[in-house]
């Protein structure tokens, strides 16, 4: 016998977004540094599960017209279909998503650093690579929807380069950040830029990483 919907939560779609959903208020513009609202990089998200139910869930990217971002990331169809914020945010608070993302395209000349898995869920207990790369790069700083990451928005050059074994990713020119509006405690509300140092020490730090095992 099949087992009832009930009992494979990941199966019902509604009930699984229930479950994963944490604390996540859309932002409000005034949550948004002023040169990210009005450009038309902003899309949705929504909780999906993965293939099977211990996988932990996808954060599926949307655009406001309803159709799933997959493919095509700045071409010219993908852009037409980004908006901007407020459109966005309005489109979220109707319910059929989890939140709002800002996505990456080709010089744009912005740089997002993804910080995975530095914040004890727990405890609180922030590492020191985490606090040491935020006060390097000085620029707009914020947790991700599960408060156990954090994202960074800076101006700037660089090439996309990531370590799953330390948690950093540097996004350049594609994929997309999830937008909470939650600040780090005394990041500013500007994007800055990034100083070409900064640069080249999160690009190094990331290379070394990658001959160690990445954390289970």
């Amino acid at each position: 016998m099949s087992a009832a919907a009930s009992d494979l939560p990941w199966l019902d779609l509604p009930a699984f977004r229930a479950a994963h959903r944490h604390d996540n208020p859309i932002p409000s513009s005034l949550a948004v540094p002023l040169e990210l609202v009005e450009r038309r990089q902003w899309l949705l998200w929504r909780y999906e599960p993965g293939e099977t139910p211990e996988k932990k869930p996808r954060k599926m990217p949307y655009y406001a017209d309803g159709g799933k971002r997959f493919s095509g990331q700045g071409s010219e169809r993908d852009r037409s279909r980004l908006t901007v914020f407020q459109l966005a945010a309005t489109k979220a608070s109707q319910g059929d998503f989890d939140g709002v993302g800002f996505a990456f395209l080709p010089d744009d000349g912005l740089i997002g650093i993804d910080l995975d898995g530095m914040i004890d869920p727990e405890t609180g207990a922030i590492s020191d690579r985490c606090t040491a790369i935020v006060q390097a790069c000085a620029s707009y700083t914020e947790y991700s929807p599960s408060g156990k990451c954090v994202h960074i928005l800076c101006r700037g050059d660089a090439v996309t380069t990531k370590s799953n074994a330390i948690g950093v990713e540097v996004f350049v020119g594609r994929q997309y950040f999830t937008f909470t509006g939650r600040r780090w405690p005394g990041s500013p509300l500007t994007v800055s830029a990034l100083d070409p140092a900064v640069v080249r020490r999160l690009q190094a730090t990331v290379r070394s990483a990658r001959k160690k095992p990445a954390r289970s």
